[in-house]
């Protein structure tokens, strides 16, 4: 099943004033079999006032360590089950959860752990390289200038020490300048993101951002030059 599409995704950062950043956990479990196993981390920001929502308290446990095992933060967490197959009523066996731990300096690996028999659901460890995001830029689908109709074709390039790394990306927009940011789409694949920019709000000044992640750690954001979308209708998405 294509359990990823089912997270909604973590919040764009706050536009400004003191900030808390929070690595979202998350993952799946099969309550038939105990297995599970964790989809990529990613890490926003808040106010710090506020703590982002997350799956309800129950009978499961995000633990985290430092690099040389000792507990640092211990969250009680319940999955939310869903629907395997649509359509299928009866397959509510399988849960996501969605975590939000305040993010430590030396934090370094997670497990979820099931409090009813202490076993060990999933573990990861944080590798000591970072991804990171070194350039990012726009074109057209012929690869000349986005002329701020039409498609645009967002293109970054990225990099991590770790040769085994499997990085994924968050595309954000913003209409300001970068001074807030809204999702477009997470967990991408590739080097290169398509859009319609009908899909996009107008703006004189637009910037798109791309965030690369390991699974467990997230590069710092790269933006794009700055461009224009002009106004035009409202688009409606049906999903």
């Amino acid at each position: 099943a294509n359990i990823g599409s089912n997270f909604p995704p973590p919040p764009a950062p706050p536009a400004s004033g003191p900030s808390r950043s929070w690595l979202y956990v998350r993952g799946y479990i099969d309550s038939t079999s105990g297995l599970g196993g964790f989809l990529p981390f990613w890490k926003a920001s808040s106010t710090m006032t506020n703590t982002p929502p997350g799956s309800p308290t129950g009978n499961y446990l995000v633990n985290i360590f430092d690099s040389i095992g000792n507990l640092l933060e211990q969250i009680p967490f319940a999955p939310d089950s869903y629907l395997v197959e649509n359509g299928d009523i009866d397959s509510l066996d399988e849960g996501q959860f969605l975590v939000p731990v305040p993010v430590l300096p030396d934090m370094h690996a997670v497990q979820v752990v099931n409090t009813l028999n202490s076993q060990i659901i999933a573990s990861l460890t944080g590798s000591t390289s970072l991804p990171s995001i070194l350039s990012v830029w726009l074109s057209d689908t012929n690869g000349g200038s986005f002329s701020g109709t039409g498609p645009l074709v967002v293109h970054w390039t990225s990099l991590d020490a770790d040769p085994n790394a499997q990085l994924l990306y968050t595309i954000q927009y913003s209409t300001d300048g970068g001074t807030t940011w809204e999702n477009l789409d997470m967990d991408v694949t590739g080097t290169s993101y398509q859009i319609d920019s009908l899909y996009l709000p107008a703006s004189s000044q637009a910037l798109i951002r791309v965030l690369a992640g390991d699974g467990f750690n997230t590069s710092s954001p790269m933006n794009s030059p700055m461009f224009v979308v002009p106004n035009h209708p409202p688009t409606i998405s049906i999903s």
